[in-house]
Parts: structure tokens; sequence; C-alpha cells
């Protein structure tokens, strides 16, 4: 069957093209390559993106996912349990509605003992989410109770992992934390939130009693169908109404917020992608700038073959027709090469990408990034192939085939070569800029210092089962005994133990402070740690003023407190804090537990470098308030500081201290507080390294692309520089006059980036530390790596230029 008319012209004009770009294979592999460059950038990120934003989670009906959440004081918080009924009995635009909190269980059973991440949830956990068991069951309703049968359900990781995939495991009993469960079905690998990793699920069990003091819950809940996103915000005003009512001094000052699920996985990571997106939009662009350039100069040569078309009777439609297939053509070999680029850096990416980006390990070349590359190219024949289509077949229906074969160019092709010489040095000095930003940034991230130091130091996790440790006394007991042993451990030089220590975590509390306003919502905020003695010492906080905690310093005798500087500046100005007093933790506004600051420490980088300081506190682990071991999951962090300069070798010592105290309990997250200080700065370097990178490409194209505009100029103004220099032109001025068009397109290109930074400065404030978007001196000096690398490739061209033989040039017909 014969093809349809236009089918059969766009295959012709594809063997054309095809055998054009085989005579000029200089040509054509430039031009590919640079595109793929742009192409295979642009794929790469985009892939990353579709992984880690773009890409549902994997539950049905995920786009109806929410989380609830509290703010208080401007800080994110949890919800209590009396909060959690409140949402259940007031919303109207919730179908279901679940709670959640995180724990961790010891497991001992066939094996040696681990520490295994979990949670405890409402059996309406698993409707929200609405995943059912790969094996077994879920729990109902009537199971989530006190009173009933401990179980429980395991993922299956953890299925295949520790117990080889045997399914009789289903209705057996295992013991998780020294407690008996049985369980009742295993979940799916794909029944995951991001970011949180969970192997064990058990019940929440609520009693009768609908507490609002402690908030410690996650909300997670299924939208109705049809609900919009202003019937859920005026929702959950209603909801924040009804918990003020239900408990209006342990609600005062806190706010209920709603946000999707999908986008608290993500977090800030879909911003952070974006304007990475973005930079490396700027080398597509960039790269299609290039093309065109290209493209326009081999048109300009092909005057005689576009003017003798024309002659015979093609219209400029047909005449553009066949460039931008050839541009097609073009773009495509460049997609092929760019999607082997990528397939090739998206394992390098997230191989060295930060480890705690949600779902960056499933990102890989799927059929939505080959559509979106498919797209890419075709973007890029529009971009790269368009303007010289145009100009180049308006040009030969005007152009005589005299005139193309003396090579004149016109203004107008000037000044569309200049115009994409400007364009290139626009794009580029935003990349510069961002790459300057992002290095004055990472350097002013070294400088900072944690508050501790972290060289020597080995820190390690473990719980203590509640069953075995209940209350405050023997857990705090029980630290004290392993502390003791690690600390006389070969190697040690000195050791201790904190409940959050720098790095691990936040537990927080409100503190009221004496002869302040009682008003709970004018209670400050602060991180708790519970210490043991030497805790301090073993990690170098610096005291300012006061004493650090002693062995005295036990449940039997009076209450105190050491509070950071930032903490001590907040509650009270220009005051000495010693001998002060605060109630946190315990007690009740009647009777308050007062405790007294006994010293004043430097602040730590408790949540990163990246961080500010905050409001912390420390408090003797031996007089640990009532419920705080619970609070923090009864997990505990050993540190330790090595003598022979390995931290790392202290771990048989950290393992054989937990054997003494007991063998069923397993160490877990171990890891030198060196790594832990580097790990909070991985997204950081990350974006500079590849910051970096994009401006380094974006700088080479620009001035492989500046030499090519400014060299095929000069090749097309042979016979003028001849004239010049016959009639008394000096070589110098022959360069002089290349070098000033040269500048004056990038001194146009330099203004136009300079406002593209001003708008790009506002994006990447979210990505910097120490600096403005809009620093003037990286903006010069930008600007300056730009200009001495565009006048480089300026420079040869005109040298070149300078050299024309008039005798030779004037003779040529």
């Amino acid at each position: 069957m014969t093809p349809p008319i236009p089918f059969a012209d766009f295959a012709q004009d594809a063997r054309f093209a095809l055998r054009q770009l085989r005579r000029h294979r200089s040509f054509a592999v430039v031009a590919a390559l640079t595109l793929a460059l742009g192409i295979g950038a642009t794929t790469t990120l985009f892939t990353v993106l579709n992984a880690v934003v773009l890409t549902p989670l994997p539950f049905p009906h995920s786009e109806r996912l929410v989380d609830i959440y509290t703010t208080w004081h401007g800080d994110p918080g949890a919800v209590s349990i009396g909060d959690y009924f409140v949402i259940k009995e007031t919303s109207r635009t919730l179908e279901s509605v679940a709670a959640r909190m995180g724990a961790t269980f010891n497991l001992a059973d066939e094996g040696e003992p681990e520490r295994v991440v979990g949670a405890r949830v409402t059996a309406s956990y698993f409707n929200v989410l609405g995943t059912p068991a790969k094996l077994g069951r879920v729990f109902t309703e009537a199971e989530d109770a006190p009173g009933q049968p401990k179980m429980a359900l395991i993922s299956e990781r953890l299925f295949e992992r520790r117990f080889g995939a045997d399914p009789t495991l289903v209705g057996r009993t295992i013991q998780l934390s020294d407690v008996p469960h049985v369980v009742v079905g295993v979940m799916p690998r794909e029944f995951q939130i991001p970011e949180e990793e969970t192997d064990i699920w058990t019940p929440i069990a609520f009693t009768a009693e609908r507490s609002f003091d402690a908030h410690y819950l996650g909300i997670t809940a299924l939208i109705k169908p049809g609900v919009s996103d202003p019937q859920l915000g005026e929702d959950i005003k209603a909801i924040d109404r009804a918990a003020g009512e239900a408990a209006p001094r342990e609600n005062e000052g806190r706010v209920f917020v709603s946000v999707r699920l999908l986008d608290r996985v993500v977090g800030d990571y879909k911003q952070r992608l974006y304007i990475l997106l973005g930079a490396v939009s700027l080398v597509f662009l960039i790269s299609c700038v290039n093309v065109a350039s290209l493209l326009m100069a081999r048109g300009a040569l092909r005057s005689r073959e576009i003017s003798v078309r024309a002659a015979l009777g093609a219209s400029r439609l047909r005449i553009a027709r066949q460039l931008m297939t050839e541009a097609l053509v073009l773009c495509a070999l460049g997609a092929g090469a760019g999607l082997i680029l990528a397939a090739i850096a998206v394992p390098i990416f997230v191989a060295q990408g930060p480890a705690d980006v949600p779902r960056l390990a499933e990102a890989q070349i799927n059929t939505p990034v080959l559509m979106a590359a498919s797209l890419v190219a075709l973007l890029a024949t529009l971009l790269a192939g368009l303007v010289p289509a145009l100009r180049e077949s308006r040009a030969g229906l005007s152009s005589g085939a005299a005139q193309a074969s003396r090579g004149s160019t016109g203004g107008a092709r000037d000044r569309v070569r200049q115009a994409f010489v400007a364009a290139e040095v626009a794009l580029t000095l935003m990349l510069l800029m961002g790459a300057g930003l992002l290095i004055r940034s990472d350097d002013n991230l070294s400088r900072v210092s944690p508050g501790f130091d972290p060289d020597n130091l080995l820190s390690a996790r473990v719980a203590l089962p509640a069953k075995v440790y209940p209350g405050e006394e023997k857990p705090a007991a029980a630290i004290s005994r392993i502390v003791s042993t690690l600390s006389g451990s070969p190697g040690v030089v000195e050791a201790a133990a904190s409940t959050r220590p720098p790095m691990i975590g936040y537990v927080g509390y409100g503190l009221r402070v004496e002869g302040a306003d009682p008003n709970p919502q004018n209670r400050l905020g602060g991180r708790m740690q519970l210490v043991t003695p030497g805790f301090l010492e073993t990690m170098r906080v610096r005291l300012r003023i006061g004493r650090t905690f002693t062995a005295d310093d036990r449940r039997s005798g009076a209450r105190v407190m050491i509070v950071s500087e930032t903490l001590a500046r907040v509650a009270w100005p220009g005051e000495s804090p010693l001998g002060k007093r605060v109630a946190c933790c315990e007690g009740s506004d009647s009777d308050p537990s007062w405790k007294e600051v006994i010293g004043v420490v430097a602040d730590t980088r408790a949540r990163g470098l990246t961080s500010p300081g905050l409001n912390e506190f420390y408090l003797p682990m031996d007089q640990a308030p009532a419920r705080a071991f619970e609070a923090n999951g009864g997990s505990i962090t050993l540190v330790a500081r090595a003598a022979n300069g390995n931290p790392e070798s202290l771990t048989p010592q950290f393992r054989d201290a937990l054997r003494a105290e007991s063998p069923s309990l397993p160490l877990y997250d171990v890891a030198t507080m060196a790594s832990r200080v580097r790990a909070s700065t991985a997204v950081t370097r990350f974006n500079r390294l590849l910051m970096v990178a994009l401006g380094l490409v974006g700088l080479a194209l620009s001035a492989i692309g500046i030499y090519g505009v400014i060299a095929y100029g000069v090749s097309q103004r042979t016979r003028e520089f001849g004239v010049r220099m016959a009639i008394g032109a000096r070589p110098t001025d022959v360069i002089g006059l290349v070098v000033g068009q040269g500048l004056r397109a990038i001194g146009a290109g330099l203004i136009v980036g300079g406002l593209g930074v001003a708008a790009q400065g506002r994006a990447l404030e979210a990505m910097i530390i120490g600096v403005s978007g809009r620093d003037p001196w990286i903006l010069c000096a930008a600007a300056s790596v730009l200009v001495t690398v565009a006048l480089l490739a300026s420079a040869l061209p005109a040298w070149r230029a300078s050299q024309v033989d008039p005798a030779r040039t004037l003779a040529e017909p």
C-alpha cells in the first residue's frame, strides 16, 4: 500500500537529511553530542524527580491520603490521643482516620538478637492505606484494644530475611522486646511509607482514657471522594476549634494542619529537585542555542542550494520543512545519545545521592521518562531548528545565487547570531552564579562548629524493653551499669549516655519559666536530653558558666537542669540563669515540678550543621521525669571516645558492655559522630557538586558556541577584512573589531543574565547558608570568569582574521 503523500515527503526529507549529515560528519557529531549533553542531563534529573516527587505512593487512592499534625509556636508537632478521637468524631470530610506511633522492637528469636524498626498502629491504619496482607490477615477493631492477646504483622522483607519466607510463621509466636506476639500476617513489600521503613506493626490498643497531655501520634487519613482542598481546610479549622474546646489548657496555642501524604514524605526535596531541574534546563537551553548557531552557520553555507531550490519552485514552507526535518533527525540522534548518557548517569546519581532522599533508589528509565525524553527532543527541535529554518528559507527566496556564492551574510543574520551569543552568556551566567553561591555556602558550612568534638567519638543505640525495665529508676540504673562497664573497657578514654544526643532525633517539651506568665501558650519549647554524669565532658560540649552533672544529682536530691546558651538568652535576656527555676516534663499547673538551673553550656547543632541552635536543656538521667523513657521509645544512645584515633574499633567493647547487662539486648545504629555530622551536610554537598558540574558544562558549551559563532562570522567576512587591511587597517585593528563585536554581544548577555540572576536568587535561598542569593561579589566573580572564557573563545578567530592576506583575498572572484 502506498503511504500517504505527507509521510512519503517526510521520509524523503529524512533520507536527504541523513545523507547531508553523513556528508558533514564533523558538524553532525558536534551538534549531536551537544544536544546529547543537554538532553541527557535533563533526562537524568527528570528521572530522579519522577521517582521522588511525581510517582504516586504505592497505595490505592494515594491522592486522597493526608497527614494531620499540629504546630505550636510555629514548630510542627504530633497529636495526642484525645485529639485523635476529636478528629474522628468531628471531621465531615475524612472517610477513615488512623493513628500511628514509631516503635522499635528487640527481636531475639531464631538467631542473634537484633533491633527492628516498627510501629504501633490502630486497626484502621490498614484500611486507610487500603492494602491487604499478602499472607494471613490484618488486625480487627476488636483486637486493637487493651487486654487482647498481643499480635504482630511483619513486612515481606523481614519475613524473607529473618524467617526464610516460611509460610508456617503465620499463627506462630515470636518474642518482641521479651513479650510474646502472635504473627497474624505478612504485609507486601510495597506496603511502606517512604522514609518510614517499617518491618513490624502491632496494635496501639488505646485505653478508655483520652489523654491530651502527651503529643506523640502521627495521624493519616483518607479523604472522602470529591472533597476539595478548601473543604478540607474548613474541616481542619472545625477540628481545631473542637480540640480547643475539649482541652483548652493542653491545646492552647496549638494549630491543626493537614498536608498531602506525598508532600509530607517528599518534604523540601521537592523544591530542591525542581531548582536542580531548572539548572539542568539552563544547560539544555545552552545546548539548543549552540545547535541553532551551528544550523544558522551551516544554512548560510547552503545559501546557493536553497536559492536554487527556490528558483526551481520550492515554496518557503517546503524549504523550511526540509530544514526542520534535518533538525529533527539531528535531535533524534542527540536524544538517543542523551538517553545512553542518562542510563549511565542515573545509577551514579542514585549511588552518590544523599541517603535520606525518599524513593531515590527507585529512579530508573521507564515509560514516563522515555515519553518526557521524547518531548524534550521535540522541544530541542523547535528551539534549535525553528529560527534557522525560518531565517534560511526566507533568505533563500530573497538571495540570488551570485550573492550566495560570495558569502554575504547580511546584517539581519549577524544580529541573530549575536543574539545567540548573548543568550548563551546570559544562561551561563545564571549557572555560574548558582554554582558560586553553593560553593560559598558550602565554605560557610565548613566553618560551622557542631558545638561538640565529633573526632574519635563512636555512638550506638540500645533500647531497653519496658517489660524488663519499667518506670524510670530501672532503665536509669541499667544505663549506669552499661556506661560503667564501657568506661572500663580497653581503648575507651571516657563514655556516657543520652536519650537524644545531637544529630539523633528530637524530643521536645514545654518549659514554664518561674515568674513568667503561666499561660501554656507562653511556654518555651525545648529539646530535652536525659544524660549520665560526664556526658557533656565526653562530648566536649563547652561549659560557659556554672557546673555540670555529678553522681550526686540523683532522684533523692534537688532537681537540677543545665540549659543551652540559646535557651538562656531567650528565657532570661540580660540576666544570669544560674539559680533560676524552670518547670517542665512533669507536675501540673497547680503543683509544678521546679528544676534549678546549675549551668549553661554552648549550643549544639542538634538537627545538623544546616540548622540553627535550639532551646536545649539537659536533665540527669537519674532524675528522669515520669514516662520520659517511654516517650523516647526506650532508646538510649551510648557514646565513647577512643584512645587510638580509631573509634570504629570500639564496637566490640560496646557489644560486650551490653552482653554484661543482658545477652538479649541488641546494639544498633552504630556510627561515628563525625559521620553523623557529615551526613547532616550530605544534601548541601551533593547540591554543590551537581551545580558546579552543571556550571562547568554550561561554561564549556558557551565557550564552544561563542567560538563557533565568531569563527563563522570571521570566515564570512574574509573579503571585508581584506579590503580593510588593503586600505591601511592594521592587524590589531581587525582584532579589535572582531573582539569588540563579540564583547557587545557578551555585554548584552551579561545584562540579561544579571536580570535572570536576580530572579533565581530567591529560589536558591532555600539551598544556601550565610550568603545572599544576589551576592554582588559572587556575581562579579561569575561574570569575570565568563568574560575571560568568552574573550579566549573570541581570541583565536580574531587572530585568524588579522592574518588575512589582502592581495590574495581581493584577487578571489
